[in-house]
């Protein structure tokens, strides 16, 4: 189940519905796929279109990219949860990303992390390999001794960091790795700022940082 950190009250929506889509040969799914779904159609409720089985495991991948019970009755539930537009931070520096996760509601990055064994801290260290590529939901912006953070939310459960919350910080974003920045994209969802829109908004990000790993 996805967590939520500005209320307890949420809607689940499908992962399924987003990833059956626009997946990739060999997996993953590009953010730009994503966002262009939910504001075209939206995103149905998990309960219309689940991304488990019912022992609470996530689908396989096949399962996820099958399209075939995407009827008519599901794509009408997804127009309810359309974004009003989605937007590409094209400076991405963490300055820019605290501002829009403040003006958004939230932000999700890309990053290149590496198994130094610090992914299961509250401080990951930037990487020197390059080894993956992973997704996280920013939260909030804080100055931590004098230093620039950002705080996300990782999709890996409760037990990395603290209760699943981690921060990355400036020298972060700006290590360059195999000749590419460490943090190399960013996207925000633009919605109304209501309780309910908020809502919804939490949970896209959340499906996309919690599910999508490849950029």
């Amino acid at each position: 189940m996805l967590e939520f950190i500005l209320t307890k009250t949420f809607e689940e929506r499908s992962a399924k519905f987003l990833y059956s889509q626009c997946w990739l040969n060999g997996g993953g799914s590009r953010a730009r796929d994503l966002c262009k779904i939910l504001k075209a159609q939206g995103d149905c409720r998990e309960i219309f279109l689940p991304s488990y089985y019912k022992d609470g495991s996530p689908l396989s991948e096949a399962d996820y990219q099958d399209t075939a019970s995407i009827n008519n009755i599901i794509r009408n539930d997804a127009v309810g949860a359309k974004a009003i537009d989605y937007a590409y931070l094209d400076v991405l520096t963490i300055d820019t990303v605290a501002q829009a996760t403040k003006a958004n509601w939230g932000v999700v990055i890309g990053v290149t992390g590496d198994d130094n064994g610090t992914w299961h801290s509250k401080f990951p260290t930037p990487p020197i390999k390059g080894e993956w590529g992973h997704w996280l939901f920013v939260i909030g912006a804080k100055l931590i001794n004098g230093k620039k953070y950002i705080k996300v939310l990782n999709s890996w459960g409760e037990k990395i960091g603290e209760n699943g919350k981690q921060w990355i910080s400036e020298d972060y974003f700006n290590t360059i790795c195999k000749g590419y920045n460490a943090v190399w994209e960013a996207w925000t969802m633009v919605l109304n700022k209501t309780d309910e829109k908020r809502n919804l908004l939490i949970t896209i990000l959340m499906i996309i940082s919690k599910l999508f790993n490849k950029k």
